[in-house]
């Protein structure tokens, strides 16, 4: 099942936050003294979807092979230029075919999983951009792909040269692979408020120290609501919706 997703802000990433953070720490919540009011600012209504049993017929993963990073940078990939390479920790399966992808009217592009090196995302300078503005483009790129991908990825640096050459890494085995992401759903959100969001969800669920992932998707929460008592008004009417392991233990 492929899980879409809306670019309008609502209720369900704000209870997302609510839930992961629940699930992660396993605080009461209503103890906070802080809460969420209902109301659409951000990315986050989820729809679920049946695919034909022929879209759910993929190779399995110890049919793929992993890439040496010569096999990777080809084609377009080869090209020179001005490059920026965001190098990716992830916590779950990356891909082990290149991906060009289009989001706002640039390419980018899905560096898989290699032997030696980090996986990575890759963009080329356009001409009339500067790099800062790329920079800050590619950053909102990632977010949006951690968001469809459910998942959280924590860019270790960037990097760059004449061609999009990842960072090295000690680490030939051990990887969680898929073949590639499902791109066919890829939203482009304007609001300031859902790209924070999207930046904080991303950060949140990559880190593996659980204090500042509380904090990543609490702030989620504080971009949904700024005022404390709107907060609490929301967490004191909405906390039984939320479901998930250990869930109700937390808030016992």
């Amino acid at each position: 099942m492929q899980r879409y997703r809306s670019c309008v802000f609502n209720g369900d990433l704000i209870l997302e936050s609510l839930l992961l953070f629940v699930w992660f720490h396993r605080v009461p919540i209503l103890a906070l003294d802080y809460g969420l009011q209902a109301m659409n600012m951000a990315v986050g209504q989820a729809k679920d979807q049946v695919h034909d049993q022929a879209d759910e017929l993929k190779r399995l993963p110890w049919e793929f092979t992993i890439p040496e990073v010569n096999d990777v940078i080809v084609g377009e990939l080869a090209e020179r230029g001005e490059w920026i390479v965001a190098n990716i920790q992830t916590n779950s399966a990356w891909p082990v075919k290149s991906q060009k992808v289009m989001y706002r009217g640039e390419s980018f592009f899905i560096m898989p999983i290699m032997r030696g090196y980090f996986p990575a995302v890759a963009m080329k300078v356009p001409n009339g951009k500067s790099r800062a503005e790329c920079e800050k483009l590619m950053m909102r790129f990632i977010s949006n792909l951690a968001w469809v991908e459910d998942r959280g990825l924590i860019v270790d640096g960037l990097g760059g040269g004449s061609l999009p050459a990842p960072m090295g890494r000690e680490k030939e085995r051990g990887f969680s692979i898929c073949e590639e992401f499902d791109l066919s759903y890829f939203p482009e959100p304007a609001s300031d408020q859902a790209l924070l969001a999207l930046a904080l969800m991303r950060e949140g669920r990559g880190l593996n120290h659980p204090a500042y992932a509380f904090l990543s998707f609490f702030r989620v929460l504080e971009v949904a609501f700024q005022n404390a008592n709107d907060r609490v008004a929301w967490i004191a009417a909405n906390i039984a919706t939320v479901r998930g392991f250990q869930v109700r233990e937390a808030l016992a």
